[in-house]
């Protein structure tokens, strides 16, 4: 069973395996509420249709309550090493894309603009 990056030990344990600690300047403040989480993504009013442009996926403890609702979650992050996290913890999501780099600056699949 994979591990949860919005339960906080989970989290730890993902990071330390993976050799990553937050940058803050980059404005790494990771989500670790699983009951906030599941509240956002029920806020959110994705519907299976839907394609979702997630910015700043982090650990992906956000990703994993959308991808179960979105038709397609695309994820981008600009951290090369939350890549790897990332992987890890979406594994067997065949709806998720995962890109890396500066949104701001990446070609973004058209139907996720």
């Amino acid at each position: 069973m994979a591990l949860d990056p919005a339960v906080p030990a989970e989290l730890a344990e993902l990071l330390r395996r993976h050799h990553v600690q937050p940058v803050h300047r980059l404005g790494q403040n990771f989500l670790v509420d699983p009951q906030v989480r599941d509240r956002i993504a029920v806020a959110s009013g994705i519907r299976a249709g839907d394609t979702v442009l997630e910015v700043g996926a982090g650990p992906g403890a956000l990703s994993l309550a959308l991808a179960p609702r979105a038709g397609r979650l695309v994820c981008v992050e600009i951290d090369r090493r939350l890549i790897a996290v990332l992987r890890e913890t979406l594994a067997g999501q065949s709806n998720v894309e995962l890109l890396e780099g500066d949104v701001l600056t990446l070609p973004l699949p058209a139907a996720a603009v």
